[in-house]
């Protein structure tokens, strides 16, 4: 088994700025980086990494750990797979016996039943509805083995898989296939025709499922499992990325199964699916590993404009420039492509416009009612620059003047009144955000004092000896936070990663990202005598109580005593 010490090998090797800066655009600030958090949208940056701890949080969604856990939760990686991809970098050879002994990952078994589903979908393409469906699409056999393509026609797991099903229910619930119905596991996509969604590993993780005939909604997808999140996976990119990189890392981004596979079967394979009517965080994520120009290709419908315009805090990332292309008359690139032919389609990518511009034309229409600029109302026209000056970023001045002009000419309003609207307030540019502060304003000043004090216990293994003995658990009234003064207590020669690893996702990481201290060992004296009189005054409150309910009913024996005690507390206060 990879033992204790390999683990903290690698983690030392590991440089998690740069690891985790080939997802996020980190900025120093002082000590720390910052940057956007890439599990959730925000528009100001609450995402930290330090990298004297080794360690990251976001104070905006609690996500933190250190860079394994980083790796496993952005690429859905197992521990296996990261601690492998780690030492590979970081030059340390695990040998065969650790990797063998290597505790196995739990969903292992459900990728392969997984996958064996998908071989048992594939088998049955030769169903007449199957086959009927594939001529209509005009699908080619490459491009059914290339997505490994299949239909649903058995109504029963058993059926499906040949064999009596009842040992591996749980497990077939447990990956989104199976539904229970009286006993019988029913095949959720029955009748359908099924498109495995395929992992960068090649793990299939889910399906979707097309329905060919009789009633029900047009797409089921497979549950979020834990194998399957519709978040994290862009269908496609598995078979996509090798094009990528022959396309001088472009990809077209559309939004469903088919579209995807059309355009492929066209010739154009540096194509992904969306799988949906948004692009989320973690989606542009795995896009900026492979991708420098990013063509958004989705349906030439409201719901498909739409769907690009709510992501402008995803895609208005200076890492990828995004363009957008135009289908004139056609409802989705297939149809596009059938009816104006693949060197049209090319000529379309050529012509694309800038994401940007796509924001600004759209939000044109949306408030302009789809009427000329010259016959829209001018509250409408103001509209339109309110919505723009709150959603565009711009790297740098050069670039927000084009922009500008352009808005000030589709808007038909004087080029300087449009300057003097956005550059009354800077805050469209990046490089002029608002710093990044942790607002400490609502929390007790006692809460905030047991949080730095745990934050230099972590810190600072040196001080521990001196000023642990000082403090006792009943100083914290907080529950997480005695847990967390326990656990130095138990490890008291343990550093920060290792306290961190031990409770991985625990507010811990939260503590340990606190501000650094000029004089941590003053601090601490003081904080000592702080918590101390603050304890002091809650017992004399209590034992105040105390004795007026003992006044009340007559008890004097034990009102003596409570009186004696509060004297003495009173005396220490």
């Amino acid at each position: 088994m990879v033992d204790e010490n390999s683990l903290e090998l690698i983690k030392e090797r590991t440089d998690i700025v740069e690891i985790v800066g080939q997802y996020v655009k980190l900025r120093k600030r002082g000590l720390n980086f910052l940057g956007l958090c890439p599990f959730h949208n925000e528009k100001t940056p609450s995402f930290v990494v330090s990298p004297d701890k080794k360690i990251f949080h976001c104070f905006g969604c609690g996500t933190g750990g250190n860079v394994f856990s980083f790796l496993m939760k952005i690429d859905g990686l197992s521990f296996i797979d990261t601690v492998k991809l780690l030492a590979e970098k970081s030059g340390i050879e695990l040998n065969d016996d650790q990797m063998m002994n290597f505790e196995k990952d739990d969903r292992e078994n459900g990728f392969a039943l997984l996958s064996k589903i998908k071989d048992a979908y594939h088998q049955q393409l030769d169903h007449e509805e199957a086959k009927n469906y594939i001529k209509d699409r005009g699908l080619d056999k490459e491009t059914i083995d290339n997505f490994q393509l299949g239909y649903s026609s058995k109504a029963n797991c058993d059926e499906l898989l040949g064999f009596d099903v009842k040992d591996i229910k749980d497990d077939l619930l447990d990956i989104g296939i199976g539904i229970d119905s009286k006993g019988k596991i029913k095949d959720r996509f029955y009748k359908r025709f099924m498109f495995p969604i395929i992992d960068l590993q090649g793990r299939t993780l889910g399906f979707g499922g097309r329905i060919i005939s009789g009633e029900g909604a047009k797409y089921v997808n497979s549950p979020e499992t834990r194998f399957y999140s519709k978040s994290n996976v862009l269908y496609g990119l598995n078979m996509a990325k090798k094009y990528i990189r022959e396309n001088n890392g472009q990809l077209i981004l559309v939004e469903g199964y088919m579209d995807a596979i059309s355009v492929f079967q066209s010739g154009i394979k540096n194509i992904a699916a969306a799988l949906g009517t948004a692009v989320t965080p973690q989606q542009f994520n795995l896009i900026k590993r492979f991708v420098k120009l990013l063509y958004m290709c989705f349906d030439n419908d409201d719901a498909g404009k739409n769907a690009m315009y709510r992501v402008n805090d995803v895609l208005q990332d200076p890492e990828v420039e995004v363009k957008v292309i135009g289908l004139k008359d056609c409802k989705d690139p297939d149809d596009f492509i059938k009816k104006y032919g693949l060197d049209s389609f090319r000529k379309q990518m050529i012509e694309a416009i800038t994401y940007k511009e796509f924001l600004i034309d759209h939000s044109i229409k949306v408030h302009g009612h789809s009427m000329e600029s010259s016959k829209m109302a001018v509250e409408d026209k103001s509209r339109v620059l309110k919505e723009l000056k709150s959603i565009l970023r711009f790297e740098n001045d050069i670039i927000k003047n084009v922009y500008i002009a352009m808005i000030a000419s589709k808007l038909n309003i004087d080029l300087d009144q449009v300057k003097g609207y956005f550059f009354t307030y800077n805050t469209l540019s990046i490089s002029k955000k608002k710093d990044y502060k942790i607002d400490k304003g609502s929390k007790d000043k006692f809460f905030k004092l047991e949080e730095d004090v745990l934050s230099i216990l972590l810190s600072h293994v040196s001080l521990r000896n001196e000023f642990l003995g000082n403090f006792s658990v009943d100083d914290f009234i907080d529950m997480e936070h005695k847990k967390i003064f326990a656990l130095i207590v138990n490890n008291p020669e343990k550093d920060v990663q290792y306290l961190c690893d031990l409770v991985a996702g625990h507010k811990i990481v939260s503590i340990c990202m606190k501000i650094n201290f000029a004089n941590p060992q003053l601090f601490l004296q003081e904080a000592v005598e702080s918590l101390k009189k603050r304890n002091n005054r809650e017992k004399v409150a209590d034992l105040k109580k105390q004795i007026i309910e003992l006044e009340k009913i007559g008890d004097f024996d034990k009102l003596m005593c409570l009186n004696q005690q509060l004297s003495e507390l009173i005396k220490n206060k």
